[in-house]
């Protein structure tokens, strides 16, 4: 599995993060949904020796001015098998993790998002492509994060 920096990132047509750049990484802002439709980002990778023991996600992110409050981030899967011309992210599968941000603007934390394997769209064995679709959730109760969230990376690993 591996580490997948924002740069690697893909986008849909429309409601995407943003690329950006914090003293001079680069990141994805997610806006905190004044206005604006959720946001999205994808990542594309490659899984070899996968067990089918579960997939974790881990999304490094900070807040650039906040000092308070959390954000909802949401995932889903898509397993590399199907019409490149059209998402097949396995939605009714989608989990989410709700994470507080540091309280000094710029510290990076970590949320945990796991899957168990009927949950990564049917993602088994080795040698497969997947991409994996990252989302903050704004309209969730809980993200009460105001301003945006800066996504540094995700790590993706067997569970």
């Amino acid at each position: 599995m591996g580490f997948y920096p924002a740069s690697t990132a893909d986008f849909p047509s429309s409601a995407y993060a943003t690329h950006d750049m914090r003293n001079r990484q680069r990141v994805l802002d997610y806006d905190d949904g004044t206005g604006t439709a959720t946001e999205t980002a994808y990542f594309s990778g490659f899984l070899q020796d996968y067990g089918g023991g579960g997939l974790t996600v881990v999304v490094y992110w900070s807040a650039p001015t906040a000092t308070s409050g959390a954000v909802v981030w949401k995932g889903s899967f898509e397993r590399g098998n199907t019409d490149m011309d059209s998402d097949s992210f396995d939605t009714g599968n989608e989990q989410t993790t709700t994470t507080t941000t540091s309280g000094t603007a710029g510290i990076r934390v970590t949320s945990t998002i796991s899957f168990s394997n009927s949950q990564i769209d049917g993602i088994t064995g080795t040698n497969q492509i997947f991409r994996f679709q990252l989302q903050r959730d704004t309209g969730a109760a809980g993200d009460t994060l105001t301003g945006d969230a800066e996504v540094y990376g995700v790590a993706i690993y067997e569970s």
